[in-house]
């Protein structure tokens, strides 16, 4: 429960309420929008903290009778009364900070202490300087000391005592003074600042650069910002305008190197870029040292910037940040923290003297890895030893590397497709089956390990059907399949809306063991392939934002049933790869997605296989197949350059040997 103080009045005193507010994100920058926030006690978990919606709002609530979400930048905020105010916490009292959304295992943060721990001086306080005793300096001797500069001249000063010399704080070189230049110029900062000490870490950098040059390339702007070295590639990007500083959502981020990262943009426009990360080396001054634990959660690799402030802090002056990184192995992480103040006679690169505010940056991951926006790719389900696995392993798409495991779908199945709305990061599996034919579709958020959740259902239960989608556009959709007998259906999901699936349209010919992709946001799909009672090399299209029937676009190479395929996307360049006909197949072709015609030979799998899956990086060109089955499963992954012909090379390994899974990407 709170603790009052015996001396507050039912009023708001100076500083008595912290102005909380976070902004929750994704390991790419991307706002998780619509999130439910939920605020306790730290001592006790299951009793919410009264919070403040404004900083004048008369009556305490909590985050659950206010109904606190996150907005469409992923932020929320509240007010917190201390012990100034009556019912206000403690300057000891911790928190715990939860956030959860359908789909996601909730994230929480516990041992949160948002109160600063060093207070401004007030000039308006001099009579009683009884509240925010924790300063540097007194309200009254720091107000003396400002009069002092005015009240006080060399000529009149009695005893030949001199007052400080705001043009000579450096050198200093007048001492018959009862405070030093450097002393008496920094309690002037202060004062003009009215600050809150800025706290920041050790071992933890923030680079921020403003960006007014652009290089266009293939449609997109991109800019390349050099910040200091940094662990890994552990980075938190943040873009604004430079105009109204209004958060921009990046196409895409990439990590060069340990200190290069690229930033693409639609638009060429002047932003200032924020970069947040572990540097290589720590430093410190002047630090008191402070910890909270962290549980993973599903927001796996999401970047979590948070600050708490003094009410009464200025606006105008900059945030000092500190970071923390947890990750679901140890489930705990800490954070060293160094005060700063204006008082000090030394500058530190990670401190302020005109704070306002501090700012902190947690990181949390159920994985050591983080992985960019787009370039993350995942494996559903699908067959070993002849029974269906719930298995989800995923790939980072530019690395070469073995899968890693995911998650689990809600229901073992294989013979089901994948689709996703590409950035926007949610991935749908489509039917299949378990035993028994399938009309179960669910869900993962790509970039967010963890198990996947109910979506709804197609309109015909049915396996080993095709799909596509027009990825941030919003619809994907499933093609054809088994439903007992051959199937000519096509229906459609909003991705990003839960609900069951609607009917789209029919193939040209009934069929199913068939594949599909499409060109993305060019609205194209295409479906290849399949069985209906021979081998078939037809390939199909429609048009994926407009309802109907499927139209002829030419033939295979060679008539398959089963094979892998992925595109590159708006590069319009999709590919089919190994599947069977007669015999197990290594055949990879290919067709230009908005031009009608006959595929072309592309190359060869490092294996002839049936039943792989693929997926891609979209327009960054990288297209993987994994697993298969001849007489045995395989665990194998190649790739391919998908606009650069050629045969498969050897990617790495998926974590269970399975044939007829499913593929998507966040691309």
């Amino acid at each position: 429960m709170a603790s009052s103080s015996s001396s507050s009045s039912s009023s708001f005193a100076d500083n008595a309420r912290i102005h909380f507010w976070h902004y929750i994100l994704n390991v790419g920058g991307q706002p998780l929008r619509n999130v439910d926030i939920r605020f306790y006690l730290n001592d006790d978990p299951t009793t919410e903290a009264y919070i403040y919606t404004s900083e004048t709002s008369p009556s305490p609530t909590t985050t659950s009778q206010a109904d606190i979400k996150t907005d469409e930048d992923g932020y929320f905020e509240f007010w917190i009364a201390n012990e100034w105010e009556d019912g206000g916490y403690s300057h000891d009292q911790a928190f715990i900070l939860e956030w959860f959304k359908a789909g996601m295992l909730p994230g929480i943060i516990t041992d949160i202490n948002p109160f600063p721990n060093i207070f401004s001086w007030k000039r308006t306080n001099i009579g009683s300087d009884i509240n925010d005793k924790n300063k540097f300096i007194s309200d009254f001797y720091a107000t003396k000391w400002w009069s002092h500069v005015s009240d006080i001249v060399p000529s009149a000063s009695p005893h030949n005592i001199k007052p400080f010399d705001l043009n000579n704080a450096c050198t200093d070189d007048v001492y018959n003074k009862v405070v030093s230049n450097k002393f008496g110029y920094d309690i002037l900062n202060l004062y003009t600042s009215e600050i809150s000490a800025g706290i920041a870490s050790g071992g933890v950098f923030e680079d921020q650069q403003d960006i007014t040059s652009w290089t266009l390339s293939g449609g997109i702007y991109y800019a390349d910002v050099n910040h200091i070295n940094v662990k890994g590639d552990k980075v938190t990007v943040q873009v604004v305008k430079l105009n109204d500083f209004r958060k921009l959502e990046p196409k895409r981020i990439v990590d060069f190197s340990s200190n290069i990262t690229r930033i693409f943009l639609e638009d060429e426009v002047n932003v200032r870029v924020n970069i947040q990360g572990a540097s290589s080396s720590s430093s410190s001054s002047s630090s008191s040292s402070s910890s909270s634990s962290s549980s993973s959660s599903s927001e796996s690799s999401s970047s979590f910037s948070s600050s708490s402030s003094s009410s009464s802090s200025s606006s105008s002056s900059s945030s000092s940040s500190s970071s923390i990184s947890s990750s679901s192995s140890s489930l705990s992480s800490s954070s060293s923290s160094s005060s700063s103040s204006s008082l000090s006679s030394s500058s530190s690169s990670n401190s302020s003297s005109s704070l306002s505010s501090s700012s902190s940056s947690l990181s949390s991951s159920s994985s050591s890895e983080s992985v960019t926006v787009g370039q993350m790719g995942v494996f559903g389900g699908g067959a070993a030893s002849s029974l269906p696995v719930d298995v989800i392993d995923y790939i980072t798409i530019n690395s070469t590397s073995n899968a890693t495991d995911f998650g689990n779908l809600t229901v073992a199945r294989a013979g089901m497709e994948a689709v996703s709305n590409g950035t926007n990061e949610r991935g749908a599996f489509g039917g299949g089956t378990t035993g028994s034919i399938s009309n179960i579709i669910d869900y993962i958020t790509i970039n967010s390990p963890g198990n996947a959740t109910d979506f709804g259902d197609l309109t015909v239960a049915r396996t080993n059907v095709g799909k596509n989608s027009n990825d941030t556009n919003e619809r994907g959709v499933f093609g054809g399949g088994d439903d007992g007998i051959d199937s000519n259906t096509i229906d459609y999901i909003t991705i990003n809306s839960i609900g069951n699936a609607t009917d789209f349209g029919d193939l040209t010919d009934a069929r199913n063991y068939l594949s599909g992709t499409s060109n993305g946001t060019n609205e194209r799909g295409v479906f290849a392939g399949g069985g209906s009672g021979l081998d078939s090399n037809i390939i199909d299209y429609i048009t994926i934002n407009s309802i109907g029937n499927a139209t002829d676009f030419g033939d295979l190479t060679t008539g398959r049933q089963n094979s892998a395929s992925t595109s590159n996307k708006t590069n319009e360049r999709g590919v089919f790869a190994g599947g069977f006909q007669i015999t197990y197949q290594n055949i990879i072709d290919y067709i230009t997605i908005n031009s009608i015609g006959n595929a072309t030979d592309f190359g060869d799998l490092t294996v002839a296989r049936n039943y792989p899956t693929g997926t891609s990086n979209g327009t960054n060109e990288r297209g993987v197949f994994g697993g298969g089955i001849t007489s045995s499963t395989f665990n194998i992954i190649d790739y391919i350059t998908i606009n650069s012909i050629g045969n498969a090379t050897d990617f790495g390994d998926l974590t269970v040997s399975r044939s007829n899974s499913s593929g998507t990407s966040d691309s």
